[in-house]
């Protein structure tokens, strides 16, 4: 037994498994991303409608991933304030970002977060891909996802 306890844990550290809860992996992103048909397939039902833009940021990030389940809620939520500015959420990949984060979709639901907090800041606000990148990038680092989404929803709502 031991000896197989042995070899399973030789083979996670060779081999690079990972547990259920790890986050998608850089490398596997990177050619995602950059694959030729990218922009044709679907993910989880979806398109990108932000594909250059998912590049240019993952690519800026060394393809390291940005959402946690926490982030993910508070997406769904900044979701509802878009709502009411007027957006119709299911553009946004409203129905996608519901399912349950497992290791078969975690890809797909980091990319299309991303795919889907671009998009709906650029909507909200009206404004260029590069802003909403450097939004994006701001928001990130003051740990203000949601936060920077509801203010462009009050923005655009008047409120």
């Amino acid at each position: 037994m031991k000896r197989l306890l042995f070899i399973v844990a030789l083979l996670i550290s060779v081999v690079g498994l990972t547990p259920a809860n790890a986050a998608p992996s850089p490398l596997v992103m990177e050619r995602l991303l950059n694959h030729p048909d990218a922009g044709k397939r679907t993910y989880m039902g979806e398109h990108f409608r932000e594909l250059n833009d998912l590049r240019v940021f993952y690519a800026n990030r060394n393809y390291a991933p940005v959402w946690t389940r926490g982030d993910l809620e508070k997406l769904r939520y900044a979701f509802m304030e878009a709502q009411r500015a007027g957006l119709v959420v299911a553009d946004y990949h409203f129905m996608a970002l519901g399912t349950e984060y497992s290791n078969d979709n975690e890809m797909a639901i980091e990319l299309l977060a991303t795919d889907a907090w671009l998009s709906l800041a650029g909507d909200l606000y009206g404004s260029d891909d590069a802003d909403m990148l450097a939004y994006l990038h701001h928001a990130l680092e003051q740990g203000r996802l949601y936060e920077a989404l509801a203010e462009l929803a009050a923005f655009r709502s008047g409120r």
